[in-house]
């Protein structure tokens, strides 16, 4: 979230000083033109920042299911067998407490 503060904060500056100029003033009009314009590339800035922190997170949800599913298929192959498997022996279950 660090990243996106000083883009917001910029982007918020040039909403301020867009409603500041939006007067019937001429010579204002180039200014107001540019400002749309960088305000426009500072929200294409935070969408890429979002796009990026979202792959980021993606990335990482899939590191740890790569770790945690293996594990979980590997307990349920060897645990799973069907009830009346004489070779399979079942621990009652407890809630950890």
């Amino acid at each position: 979230m660090r990243f996106l503060e000083p883009l917001l904060a910029k982007r918020i500056a040039l909403l301020d000083e867009s409603i500041a100029l939006h007067k019937p003033n001429p010579a204002e009009r180039a200014r107001q033109i540019e400002i749309t314009n960088l305000g426009r590339e500072v929200t294409q800035q935070i969408g890429n920042q979002l796009d990026e922190m979202n792959a980021q997170e993606d990335r990482l949800l899939g590191e740890r299911r790569a770790r945690v599913l293996p594990t979980s298929l590997s307990v349920f192959a060897v645990c799973w067998q069907p009830p009346s498997a004489p070779s399979c022996s079942f621990l009652p279950w407890t809630s950890g407490g």
